[in-house]
């Protein structure tokens, strides 16, 4: 999402950088990395800030990596967890192989659970997946 409140790219982006990046290139970095599915909370400052919404990113090792919206981010893993942006009980992890599995089976880069019947909740609404 956007701090316009349009979504962005993150389950696309993410998908296809782990994909390309484990079965096309076979770049020694991405293995073991895993796409996630998840809430998160928006930044603080933006519109988005009172919302937890659905979001995609990538984890490897203690790292954090979100290639969405056309930029890189990579940080330490423990930061947003820390910080409560994401919502560690809604985390879902997939690995490369399900992904491509999940993409074919459902014809979409996400999400694919149905834990995520609510896209977009308040700050009241998600303390159940803190």
């Amino acid at each position: 999402m956007t701090d316009k409140g349009k979504k962005g790219d993150c389950f696309k982006a993410n998908a296809e950088k782990i994909l390309n990046n484990c079965f096309f290139n076979k770049h020694k970095f991405f293995e073991n990395a895993l796409l996630c599915h998840g809430y998160v909370s928006g930044a603080k400052g933006s519109l988005a800030e009172n919302q937890v919404f659905v979001h995609a990113w990538i984890e490897k090792d203690d790292l954090f990596l979100d290639f969405s919206n056309g930029i890189q981010i990579i940080l330490r893993k423990n930061h947003f967890y820390e910080k409560k942006r994401i919502y560690s009980k809604s985390v879902i992890r997939y690995t490369p192989e399900q992904v491509a599995q999940n993409i074919l089976k459902h014809k979409h880069y996400g999400f694919w659970d149905d834990f995520f019947k609510n896209e977009i909740m308040t700050l009241e609404e998600a303390k159940e997946f803190l």
